[in-house]
């Protein structure tokens, strides 16, 4: 009871639950009246089903039972007695695809015949009312693939796996995929039908396709699938589950997205404290009993489970099929794919999924495909407020915020919408429409100028709303009712195929742009040329004289480069893992942005600056990334800082500028990387707005403390 946390309605959550239990809902009896138990199940479910659904759309899967608490009375001897007694059902695996009416109204069969049984077991007692129905999710943490164990005689029987009897080792995930993907004649189930060393990390199968396993450890966690996934991205795989007890199959418990050409289902057995992966040859064969008495084939969906009764069936389902979403915080269901986007835009949305934060600031979550953070500042009161008045406050409160996500993202794209209710008074007929203003997408770094960003995004939204009342003439001002900041995803591209230098940076001469136009080892050549003196044609591959497939190299100038675990072409993240095996080198990789011809970043910096240090610049076009070695970074900075006819020396993490190298240096010992930055002239004035805020006085005194001065006669001789 101490634990409760109101929810919606008269739903509970139970905060604290005891080891394993995720989450613990309540649902509470109104009333003292005594309630037939089918008419308070009913209910009770129809208000607990949307949050199962929610929580299985975090968790994937789980373990779910119900507990019912009632009031009974019984009269014996004159004497009135009351105990409150529980009913408990036992604990169901449920999946993200689970039916959740099929489980709902299982349980409450259940919990209805306990309540019969009790009381024709203690005869005598009278149901008074009904108190409360609590869900109970728990934890279900499918182990990791380990040793071999055999396939269930149940299944067994459907020769629909193939489970290859790796006694020896724990590689059940590798044989399971080499089974999957190579044609054997007979013995598919022992591990010499295939003749590969399992312990290789990388196999060419018979098939022609490739397997990647670097990087992975075995036992396989399910969690860990991605990984793979990663390194192998022509494949796709589920792994479903299987429920002893009621002899089911359920799941998925992992899904790697959408379905490629080559697809893999995976059946997962647990026994004796291990877990062990299968190859589900056939899922049609293996799913059909659950489906009751059938003679013919059917076709089963790899996602949901659903069955067709002939193969055109099926892939009409497949291509067809849109599943239902509901979303966490407004708990509406849409199809996934058709409404989502235009769904979380509407304001019934916004309104539904605002999670208070500090002040008049509410965070909206469940934000479109792409959207990190979504903050909302909303106005106070009715009052009519200046535009000016009302952003500068809204900006001052958000500009803490966007710095704390920078600090955790690095850089992202940000933009603002502001929503005013205006008045159009037409033919004695008074009109009032909510009207938006948005500004444009900007993308920023954690070393970019907020003051800067909000002043810019602030006169946007300005110059719209005087376009707007210039061009819809008569429609006035009522209030302004709120300010949005979106945070979008910024995710620069892996460094893939060569692209040509942007025609203002190469007059420059600052970049070396290595034309690796037949590999995607950008990353590579980028640091070789950057380490390697030579005499010309550094852009061209043949200068360096390096076998670029190699992981580790020895260049000219004496210095160890290893690239050994690394996936190419190279995500900017997994920088980090060549810099903790390059602990020499630091590196900072900027960005490029084609609209208004500006360097920007740092994407990514690797922490202090080291002795070695490369500045590498990042483009992008065509889908495709590239990493480029910046040279002069004084060079390819000093036209940002507008006419400048001598050198300047720009610091390598803020990209604030020195006019002389001792100055610069000074400045490398105290830099704090952070921009500072003075305002334009045109905006170097402060100005107060609010002047309807003063008051009337009855005199004022405006004083020049010049005039109190003694004035001394000075001989100018």
């Amino acid at each position: 009871m101490n634990a409760m946390v109101p929810l919606d309605g008269r739903i509970k959550m139970i905060s604290d639950g005891f080891k394993g239990r995720i989450l613990h809902y309540m649902f509470v009896n109104e009333g003292e009246e005594l309630r037939y138990p089918e008419e308070f199940l009913f209910e009770a479910g129809e208000a607990l089903k949307s949050h199962l659904f929610n929580v299985l759309q975090s968790y994937m899967s789980g373990k779910v039972n119900f507990e019912l608490f009632a009031e009974y009375m019984l009269v014996k001897d004159d004497d009135l007695k009351t105990e409150t007694k529980q009913f408990q059902s036992k604990m169901e695996v449920v999946t993200n695809h689970s039916d959740l009416d099929r489980i709902f109204t299982n349980h409450s069969d259940h919990l209805k015949i306990k309540m019969e049984e009790f009381q024709e077991r203690d005869s005598g007692w009278t149901l008074l009312r009904i108190i409360r129905l609590e869900m109970n999710f728990n934890q279900f943490k499918p182990l990791s693939g380990s040793s071999f164990i055999p396939t269930p005689p149940k299944l067994f029987s459907k020769k629909a796996i193939i489970n290859v009897q790796n006694k020896n080792d724990s590689y059940c995930f590798k044989w399971t995929l080499i089974s999957a993907l190579t044609k054997v004649a007979s013995n598919p189930s022992i591990c010499y039908t295939y003749k590969v060393d399992i312990r290789a990390e990388r196999f060419v199968l018979t098939s022609g396709i490739n397997l990647d396993f670097s990087g992975l450890t075995f036992p396989l966690k399910i969690k860990d699938i991605d990984i793979f996934i990663q390194k192998n991205v022509t494949l796709s795989i589920n792994v479903f589950g299987y429920d002893e007890e009621s002899e089911t199959i359920i799941g998925p418990l992992y899904q790697s997205g959408v379905e490629k050409p080559t697809h893999i289902n995976i059946l997962f057995l647990e026994g004796n404290g291990f877990g062990h992966y299968t190859w589900i040859k056939n899922i049609s064969k293996l799913m059909t009993s659950q489906r009751g008495s059938h003679n013919g084939r059917e076709w089963f969906c790899n996602t949901c489970l659903n069955f067709s009764s002939t193969a055109s069936h099926a892939l009409r389902h497949k291509e067809q099929t849109i599943y239902k979403l509901i979303t966490i915080s407004c708990r509406r269901f849409i199809p996934v794919g058709v409404q989502w986007n235009h769904h979380a835009r509407t304001a019934n949305h916004k309104m539904n999924a605002m999670v208070p934060l500090d002040g008049r600031i509410k965070m909206i979550s469940d934000g479109f495909k792409g959207r990190i953070l979504h903050y909302m500042f909303v106005n106070e009161g009715e009052e009519l407020r200046y535009p000016e008045e009302f952003l500068f406050e809204a900006g001052e409160a958000l500009k803490s915020h966007l710095f704390n996500v920078l600090q955790s993202y690095m850089s992202g794209k940000v933009n603002f919408e502001l929503f005013a209710e205006y008045m159009l008074v037409k033919d004695d007929d008074l009109k009032t429409e909510t009207k938006q203003f948005q500004s444009k997408m900007e993308v920023v770094t954690n070393h970019s100028d907020l003051d800067r960003i909000f002043t810019n995004h602030s006169d946007h939204l300005k110059i719209k709303m005087e376009e707007f009342q210039e061009r819809d003439s008569g429609w006035t001002l009522l209030r302004i009712i709120r300010l949005e900041m979106n945070f979008n995803q910024f995710k620069p591209l892996s460094g893939s195929s060569f692209i040509p230098t942007p025609p203002k940076l190469f007059s420059k001469k600052a970049i070396i742009n290595v034309q690796n136009k037949n590999d995607s080892y950008c990353f590579k050549w980028t640091l070789i040329s950057a380490l390697t003196k030579v005499a010309s044609n550094p852009s061209i591959c043949y200068t360096y004289k390096v076998d670029i497939r190699a992981e580790r190299f020895v260049l000219t100038s004496g210095i160890n480069l290893d690239f050994s675990g690394l996936t190419f072409p190279l995500k900017i993240k997994d920088i980090d893992i060549f810099i903790q095996k390059n602990v020499t080198l630091s590196i900072n990789v900027f960005g490029y942005d084609e609209e208004s011809e500006t360097i920007i970043g740092p994407l990514y910096q690797s922490g202090v600056e080291k002795p070695t240090h490369i500045n590498i610049l990042f483009l992008e076009g065509n889908g495709f990334g590239h990493y480029t070695w910046i040279k002069n970074i004084s060079k390819l900075m000093t036209s940002q800082r507008g006419s400048h006819n001598g050198r300047e020396w720009f610091c390598n993490t803020c990209l604030n500028f020195s006019s002389t190298a001792s100055h610069a240096l000074r400045h490398k010992e105290l830099c704090s990387g952070k921009v500072a930055t003075l305002p334009s002239p045109y905006k170097s004035t402060l100005k107060y707005t609010a002047l309807r805020h003063q008051l009337k006085v009855p005199f004022a005194v405006y004083a020049d403390f010049e005039c109190i001065l003694r004035r001394k006669n000075i001989d100018l001789r």
